[in-house]
C-alpha cells in the first residue's frame, strides 16, 4: 500500500518519477525469492519520504542491502528502527544517514504505533483519515501501474476502459486501509483533480477543446463508485452519510441556485450618471418606442445603448422573488427581441452564446453527428438511425450544413432517451403558433420542417415571444432564456440542455446545476452528460489514428 506522505518540502512530480525509475531498476534486475515476500514498496517509500531528492540508483542500492538477509536483513517497515548506522554509512552521506535514523527511530506514538510486520497500524502508513491537510498529502501511485496504461499517458493517449479501471482500482486500494474510515468525497476529489492534472490530454472531460464541468468529473465518478462498491456493507459508506459542514458549505447551497453559472447576475450599483428616475425614464421612452412603431426606434433613439444602460434595472425586476413574465414584457419589451436577448445574455454570462454556437457548428456538431452515425451503424434501426436519416436528407436539400443545429437536438434526446418534443415544435403557418400546446419552460417553434427550415419563433411561459430567422439564432436564443429569466431545465430534457449547457456553450460552474431534481440527491454533473463526454473523447481519439 502506497504511503501518503506530507509533501509541504518535497515535489510530487520527482517523487512519482523516482519511484518510476526504481520500479524500473528492481525489474531488470529479475526478482528475487526472497524479496518478493517483502513490502519493497513500503520500505522504499519510508526511505523516500525523508529524502525525497534520493538518486534511483542510489535508493534502488540503499533498498536491495535493508533486504539482504546476509547484510541487514529488513522484512518490513516496522524492522527500520533497529537499523543502525554502520548498517547504511557507506552508500550515504552523513546527512543522509542522520536524517533516516532520526526519522526511523522516533518513538510511536499511541494512535500510530509502528508494528513489527509494517502494518496499517504503523507510522509509515498514514492514512487521509489521520493526516491534517489533504491538499498537501495527494499521492498518485504511478508507479504502480501498468506499464501499457503508463505508456498511453506518456504518449497522451486515451487509456482503454480495462486500464482506466485498473489505474482507479489501484488508487482506491492505495486510499482505502483496514480499519479506517472511507475517505469523504472531498478528499477523492483532491485525487480526481490530481490525475487530470497529470495527463490532462489523456482523462480531462471535453469535447473539441471545451472542457466539461471541472474536468475532472468522470474520474471522481469513478473513484465515488469504486469506494462504494467496496464499502456498500459497511456503516461508513460515505455516500450514505450526511455532508460534513464544510462540504454543506460548498456544494449544496447554490444547487439549482437563479445566479449559477453567471458572473453578473444582479449588479449592486447603476452605471456613472444614472439614476433611479433616469432608469424609469429610459424604460418608459423605450416602451413609447416600441409601442409606436415596433422596431428597434431608428433615429429616435438608440435602444441598443438604453437596453445595456438599462442592465441593472431589469435584472433587478428579474430576480425580483415577485417577478410576472407578462408584467417583465410590458415593462422590458425589448428584452424579447433577439439582439437585445442575446446581448443581456452576454452580459450576464460572459460569454457570448451566437459566437459560441457558431463555433460549435463547424465543430462539435459534425462530431455529434459523425458519432451517432457510428452509434445508428452499431445498433441497427431505432430512433438514432432514423434521425441520421432525416439529418443527412436535409443537408442535402439545403446544400449547408445549417440541419446540424436543430439535428444536434435531435440525436441528443435519442442518446439519452429524452423528450424532443418538449424543447422543439413545428407548425405549417405562423398562425397556426396560437393553437400549440407549449411548455412553461422556452421551446423552440419551427415554422415548416425543423430540420430544413430558417423560420423560428421562440416561446416562454407558453407565450410566443421572438421572432429568429436561423436555426443557430434559434438554439442561442433558446438557451440563453434558461439563465436570463433563471430557468431550471425541463426535466424531460436534462440531459440535452446541461450538454449544451457545457460542450456548446462551455459554461462550466465548478458546482450547483440548473437541472430540475427528480429524486434523490442530484449530482452537479449529469452522469449521462458525463457518459457522452467521454464515448465523443474516445470516439475522436479513434478517428485521429484511424486517419
Amino acid at each position: 500500500m502506497p504511503l501518503i506522505v506530507n509533501l509541504k518540502n518535497k515535489s510530487c512530480g520527482a517523487y512519482s518519477w523516482c519511484m518510476q525509475l526504481v520500479r524500473m531498476a528492481s525489474n531488470s534486475r529479475g526478482s528475487n525469492s526472497s524479496m518478493e515476500t517483502i513490502g519493497l514498496s513500503s520500505i522504499e517509500e519510508a526511505i523516500v519520504e525523508v529524502l525525497p531528492n534520493l538518486g534511483a540508483t542510489k535508493l534502488s542500492k540503499l533498498v536491495e542491502i535493508l533486504v539482504d538477509p546476509a547484510r541487514v536483513g529488513v522484512t518490513g517497515v516496522g524492522d527500520l528502527p533497529f537499523v543502525d548506522e554502520d548498517d547504511i554509512k557507506d552508500h550515504l552521506s552523513r546527512i543522509e544517514v542522520r536524517k533516516l535514523l532520526h526519522h526511523w527511530k522516533k518513538p510511536a506514538t499511541s494512535e500510530n504505533e509502528s508494528s513489527a510486520d509494517g502494518s496499517p497500524g504503523s507510522q509509515s502508513d498514514l492514512n487521509l483519515s489521520s493526516v491534517g491537510d489533504p491538499e498537501e498529502e495527494i499521492h498518485v501511485p504511478w508507479f504502480k501501474m501498468p506499464p501499457q496504461l503508463m505508456s498511453a499517458l506518456k504518449k497522451e493517449e486515451r487509456p482503454s476502459p480495462r486500464l482506466r479501471k485498473e489505474m482507479i482500482r489501484i488508487v482506491v486500494d492505495g486510499i482505502l486501509k483496514p480499519g479506517n474510515l472511507q475517505p469523504r468525497k472531498r478528499v477523492l476529489r483532491l485525487y480526481a483533480r490530481e490525475i487530470v492534472a497529470a495527463y490532462p490530454e489523456s482523462f480531462r472531460d471535453e469535447v473539441d477543446g471545451e472542457q466539461v464541468g471541472t474536468g475532472f468529473d468522470s474520474i471522481l465518478s469513478q473513484l465515488v463508485n469504486r469506494v462504494d462498491n467496496l464499502g456498500r456493507d459497511t456503516q461508513h459508506n460515505f455516500l450514505k452519510r450526511q455532508l460534513s459542514p464544510d462540504e454543506t458549505d460548498q456544494h449544496t447551497k447554490k444547487k439549482i441556485s437563479d445566479y449559477y453559472g453567471c458572473v453578473n447576475w444582479q449588479p449592486s450599483t447603476l452605471p456613472k450618471g444614472e439614476t433611479e428616475k433616469t432608469q424609469s425614464e429610459k424604460r418608459e421612452m423605450m416602451k413609447e418606442v416600441y409601442e409606436s412603431n415596433n422596431s428597434d426606434g431608428g433615429a429616435q433613439v438608440d435602444v441598443a445603448e438604453m437596453m445595456r444602460c438599462t442592465y441593472a434595472s431589469q435584472r433587478r425586476d428579474i430576480n425580483n422573488t415577485k417577478f410576472v413574465l407578462e408584467t417583465c414584457m410590458e415593462n422590458w419589451p425589448y428584452l424579447f427581441r433577439r439582439s437585445h436577448l442575446l446581448d443581456h445574455a452576454k452580459e450576464l454570462l460572459g460569454k457570448d452564446l451566437m459566437e459560441k454556437v457558431e463555433e460549435s457548428a463547424g465543430t462539435k456538431f459534425k462530431t455529434i453527428h459523425s458519432f451517432m452515425l457510428q452509434e445508428a451503424r452499431i445498433q441497427g434501426e431505432g430512433m438514432i438511425a432514423d434521425s441520421v436519416r432525416l439529418i443527412d436528407c436535409a443537408i442535402k436539400k439545403r446544400g449547408d450544413k445549417m440541419p446540424l443545429a436543430i439535428g444536434t437536438m435531435m440525436l441528443l434526446c435519442n442518446f439519452a432517451k429524452e423528450e424532443f418534443s418538449q424543447v422543439v415544435k413545428s407548425v405549417k403557418m405562423t398562425t397556426d403558433c396560437d393553437s400549440l400546446e407549449l411548455p412553461g419552460t422556452p421551446c423552440i417553434i419551427a415554422i415548416g420542417e425543423p430540420l430544413e427550415t430558417d423560420k423560428f419563433r421562440i416561446s416562454i411561459g407558453k407565450t410566443v415571444t421572438t421572432k429568429v430567422e436561423n436555426p443557430l439564432a434559434a438554439l442561442a436564443v433558446w438557451f440563453s432564456m434558461f439563465f436570463v429569466f433563471n430557468l431550471e431545465y425541463p426535466s424531460e430534457a436534462n440531459v440535452l440542455c446541461e450538454f449544451m449547457q457545457r460542450c456548446v456553450f462551455g459554461i462550466n460552474p465548478p458546482a450547483g446545476t440548473k437541472s430540475a431534481k427528480k429524486t434523490g440527491k442530484k449530482a452537479s454533473i449529469n452522469s449521462t452528460v458525463l457518459k457522452l463526454t467521454n464515448q465523443l473523447k474516445d470516439f475522436q481519439f479513434r478517428q485521429m489514428w484511424e486517419t
